[in-house]
């Protein structure tokens, strides 16, 4: 069971999502907290109306709705809303910070016998440690979320911490080329749609995403040179 769940800012533009009414907005938001109780998987509709406080006809009229918008995903193991993995993964990036600092700072308790420069060392690096944990940057936060979403939609989600790490640097670096996530997402896509892409890692795509930027700042150029011509033509 979890208390909190990931509302992505891309929601603002997402068609399924915006052109729902308003009263099958609000729960759709109470079938993601609902899915958020039970690990994803939402319950029966009688359980769903119970929960949201609605008779069994508008439950299963909501989610009729949800589905007919492809909000809803079905599997075998039941419905879940869609791409519920995928968003809502469980992050261990700064559980495991913590869970280190725990066990280091328990060694560090049970070695009285230490020498005054290793306890001194190992202090530093436990506040160090602590610090990490504590201090996730939200930019930082928002490539391991991104690495991680692509990843998985690449099905690359690498089990050693090198190639998450590799991940995570190849996706900051084409958002500092000026990639949008939405791109990211579209492109990786296309290239798994084909059948053929079998990457390790996100390191697959780099060209593909390098060339995509290389077209679209040419088709910016383009742009601003009939702009600018346009000025001229009429300034003349």
């Amino acid at each position: 069971m979890s208390n909190w769940l990931r509302i992505y800012s891309e929601v603002l533009n997402d068609p399924k999502v915006q052109k729902l009414p308003g009263e099958t907005f609000k729960g759709w938001i109470n079938i993601l907290c609902l899915a958020a109780q039970n690990e994803g998987v939402l319950p029966s509709d009688g359980d769903i109306a119970f929960a949201l406080r609605i008779d069994a006809k508008r439950a299963e009229k909501l989610m009729k709705q949800l589905s007919d918008a492809g909000l809803i995903d079905v599997s075998e193991t039941g419905r879940t809303p869609h791409n519920w993995n995928g968003r809502q993964y469980k992050s261990d990036v700064s559980t495991e910070r913590v869970k280190r600092f725990r066990e280091r700072s328990k060694k560090q308790s049970e070695t009285a016998t230490e020498t005054p420069p290793e306890q001194s060392r190992n202090r530093a690096e436990a506040e160090a440690e602590q610090k990490r944990a504590n201090e996730t940057p939200p930019d930082d936060q928002r490539v391991v979320d991104l690495a991680h979403e692509l990843a998985t939609a690449a099905g690359c989600c690498p089990p050693d911490h090198g190639r998450i790490v590799e991940n995570q640097t190849i996706v900051r670096g084409w958002l500092s080329a000026g990639a949008e996530p939405s791109q990211l997402r579209s492109l990786i896509a296309d290239r798994m749609a084909s059948g053929r892409a079998q990457p390790r890692t996100l390191r697959y795509f780099d060209a593909a995403v390098r060339d995509s930027l290389a077209q679209r700042s040419k088709q910016d150029d383009g742009c601003m040179s009939m702009v600018r011509q346009i000025l001229k033509e009429e300034a003349a």
